[in-house]
């Protein structure tokens, strides 16, 4: 960074009405940097950075080196920045320092309103939750319930079934048994026939 730079900005900032950060006098950057700081603070600026209260110095012949230049410069945009800032303040304080609070205030009703809202909704939204898992838990039983009916019925249906192979089995066997002796009782009145046609 160049000399040129470093005169560039200092032209730039000319004309912004700061307070001395010193001795807390109005004055402009260019009446700052070029009589007061030198006149009444025995600041130098071809030694010293006069933005940061002649703390960061260099040996004489270094102003311009590149480092420095840009230590001045930054110096210089900070220095403007809250030299504007203390002045604003410094000019009506109380205005805005109450429309600070007022803003700092409505902000945070603002946010406690929807915070609570926040809340409202996840309580709602809670307690609907608690009623469908509940609905969820009937639900599931009644399926439980039907099942072990089904599973009953399956029971009950196997067992009639099993009743009712048997029966038949049974009445097959009887019926067999009932054809064989009525075979055998045939065979005996035909032989007995037989025999007496003889």
């Amino acid at each position: 960074m160049s000399a040129r730079t470093l005169y560039n900005h200092l032209k730039l900032a000319s004309d912004i009405p700061i307070r001395c950060p010193l001795c807390n006098e109005h004055m402009t950057v260019h009446h700052f940097y070029h009589h007061h700081a030198l006149e009444n603070h025995r600041l130098q600026s071809r030694k010293q950075c006069l933005f940061c209260k002649g703390e960061a110095r260099w040996a004489h012949g270094e102003k311009n080196r590149p480092a420095n230049v840009k230590h001045v410069v930054e110096c210089l945009k900070r220095f403007v920045i809250i030299a504007n800032e203390t002045y604003v303040l410094s000019r009506k304080p109380q205005n805005v320092m109450n429309q600070i609070e007022e803003t700092k205030m409505a902000q945070e009703a603002v946010w406690k309103c929807k915070v609570a809202e926040g809340r409202a909704e996840r309580d709602v939204l809670k307690m609907e939750r608690d009623v469908l898992k509940m609905e969820k838990d009937v639900l599931k039983m009644e399926r439980d319930m039907l099942k072990t009916k089904e599973t009953e019925l399956k029971t009950e249906r196997d067992a009639i079934k099993t009743e009712r192979d048997v029966i038949k089995t049974e009445r097959d066997v009887i019926k067999t048994e009932w054809f064989v002796d009525r075979k055998r009782q045939t065979e005996k009145r035909l032989e007995g026939s037989c025999l007496n046609d003889f």
